[in-house]
């Protein structure tokens, strides 16, 4: 991961935040945001591509976050080994979906990762 590369992540981490929370969406700003550096970090660190598109897309229901790399082979959710240094990134993007009621998915030529959070409720009857 070269130097600028680094900051990427942290980057859109705060737009994440930033924006979930002029959408009055702060219960959720944190748990996105963490997905949001998982997947582009992913992107990174295992991308083909020479340019990384992320997008955040707000819909009346739900927010898709996708990061599109370029890389065919879609990552894998898999155990790592307890001493492992890295390898649990999907794993907790996953987790982070599933315990919000969301979806996880791949393009189908495997270059786009995205998954989708639910609005809440209460900003939807409002």
């Amino acid at each position: 991961m070269g130097e600028v590369d680094a900051v990427l992540p942290g980057r859109a981490r705060r737009l994440c935040s930033a924006w979930l929370r002029l959408a009055d969406e702060e219960q959720a700003a944190d748990l996105i945001a963490l997905a949001a550096t998982e997947l582009l970090t992913n992107a990174i660190r295992y991308g083909t591509a020479s340019t990384i598109r992320f997008r955040l897309e707000p819909s009346v229901d739900l927010l898709k976050l996708s990061v599109d790399d370029g890389n065919p082979q879609h990552p894998r959710i898999q155990a790592a080994d307890l001493l492992a240094e890295r390898g649990r990134g999907m794993q907790i993007v996953d987790q982070l979906v599933r315990g919000a009621g969301g979806d996880l998915g791949f393009s189908e030529d495997g270059t786009t990762t995205w998954c989708t959070f639910p609005i809440s409720k209460e900003r939807r009857h409002a």
